[in-house]
Parts: C-alpha cells; structure tokens; sequence
C-alpha cells in the first residue's frame, strides 16, 4: 500500500512541475530519483520482512 502511495505522490509532482511550467530538468531529475526512491525503500521492506520471517 505505501508503495502505490509513493507512486502516487512521484505521479502527482510530475504534473505540478509540468502544470506550473517549470524547467524539464526537475522532470529528469523526479525520473531519475523516483527509482531510486522506491528501490531504497522495496529494499528496506524487504529486510524487515527477511527479519520477520527468521525470528
């Protein structure tokens, strides 16, 4: 559910830059971090869950 939720709000600051005319770059810059964003926190998840499950 939190990862819908952060695709959601990468989603919607997309199309504020868009809607507010802002230069291109924050868009690249919202396309390269996004990923990382939700690869660090998939990561993250996933030890809690390894730790869960071991004890």
């Amino acid at each position: 559910m939190m990862a819908i939720l952060m695709a959601f709000v990468v989603i919607g600051l997309s199309y504020t830059a868009v809607a507010l005319g802002l230069p291109i770059i924050y868009g690249i810059w919202l396309i390269i971090l996004a990923p990382i964003v939700m690869i660090w926190f998939f990561g993250r998840d996933n030890e809690h869950w390894l730790a869960k499950d071991s004890g």
